[in-house]
């Protein structure tokens, strides 16, 4: 995405802080999230890739779950 495209964010003070030289994934991290990203940048990606960020209703669905829970683990704070 970033050779393809050149995207550079609007606010770079901790653009990819956790990688390598800001551009390589460290070694054991391919799977891990992306950190540091802002929604400019992740509505930058969905675009690049022909996708779209989630609305909000689609969050709270992939927080709650179809058994709206109080909190995406279960009823209680501290289970």
């Amino acid at each position: 995405f970033l050779d393809a495209t050149g995207w550079t964010p609007k606010f770079d003070q901790n653009w990819l802080n956790d990688w390598d030289e800001g551009r390589l994934v460290p070694s054991g991290w391919e799977d891990k999230p992306v950190t540091w990203v802002s929604r400019d940048d992740a509505a930058a990606y969905c675009q690049a890739v022909g996708a779209r960020l989630p609305t909000s209703y689609e969050w709270q669905y992939a927080a709650q779950g179809p058994e709206i829970l109080r909190f995406p683990w279960g009823e209680h704070p501290n289970t």
